[in-house]
């Protein structure tokens, strides 16, 4: 969406001498940062809602369920997420690019 509303900025940067790869790479790294600072937000959100439920389990339905966040999911995760995210946003950076 980024790309679709930026077409003036883009343009200003052709103008004075951007070429392609310069746009593709700045559209690209951009939606990797966003993915990655999103997904982190998302995990800390996801935690702190599986801990609400935990207290609300344990103290009303009188059963204690166990919160395991496995590091090798939270790494995997962010990771297919990144990747997914700038596989994604290449359409948009090469049809902004050109």
């Amino acid at each position: 969406m980024s790309v679709i509303e930026r077409t003036r900025e883009i343009e200003i940067m052709k103008a004075i001498g951007a070429k392609n790869k310069d746009v593709l790479s700045l559209f690209l790294v951009e939606a990797g940062i966003i993915s990655f600072i999103g997904g982190i937000l998302g995990v800390i959100a996801g935690w702190g809602i599986s801990v609400l439920v935990n207290m609300f389990v344990s103290r009303y339905i009188l059963t204690n369920i166990d919160l395991v966040v496995s590091p090798l999911v939270l790494i995997g995760g962010r990771i297919v997420a990144v990747v997914m995210s700038v596989i994604d946003g290449m359409y948009l950076a090469f049809k902004a690019a050109k």
